[in-house]
């Protein structure tokens, strides 16, 4: 796992685990967040495969103030405007790069922040930028338990 440019990335922090773990899906460069890691490669790829359809929310700022009809096409949720931009929750089953940058492309919306807060069960909450943690085993559970990916 190494970016083609030689930016830091996720890999880097993986090298360093005592664990052989790996990044279930990705995230792109201008994408912060939720990213999870196991060393079990079934349930990885089953978890980021397409067809296993596991939710993946995101809180997505753009600039300006969203019209509510462009809100509506992209099945915006908790919609927060203001001065600064327009702030609001997406949820998506396909992780099609860039697939919300360019949703909103298309509404005339351009994209300041891109945040995954939610994969599946697994929240964000308020972890901060750079850290980790285990997963507890109610959320392991429920991540073997999802359709399609036992």
């Amino acid at each position: 796992m190494r970016d083609e440019r030689g930016r830091p990335c996720v890999g880097d922090l993986l090298e360093k685990s005592t664990n052989r773990l790996f990044p279930i899906g990705r995230l792109d460069a201008q994408t912060t967040g939720l990213l999870l890691c196991t060393s079990d490669g079934e349930l990885g790829r089953n978890l980021a495969h397409p067809s296993s359809q596991v939710e993946r929310t995101y809180r997505v700022t753009v600039a300006g103030k969203a019209a509510r009809e462009a809100l509506r096409r992209l099945g915006a949720r908790t919609v927060i405007q203001s001065a600064h931009g327009t702030r609001f929750e997406m949820t998506l089953t396909s992780g099609a790069n860039r697939e919300i940058r360019r949703a909103c492309a298309q509404q005339g919306l351009r994209v300041v922040s891109l945040e995954r807060i939610a994969f599946g069960s697994v929240v964000l909450g308020d972890l901060a930028p750079g850290n980790y943690r285990t997963l507890s085993e109610r959320e392991t559970r429920r991540l073997r338990d999802l359709k399609g990916t036992t």
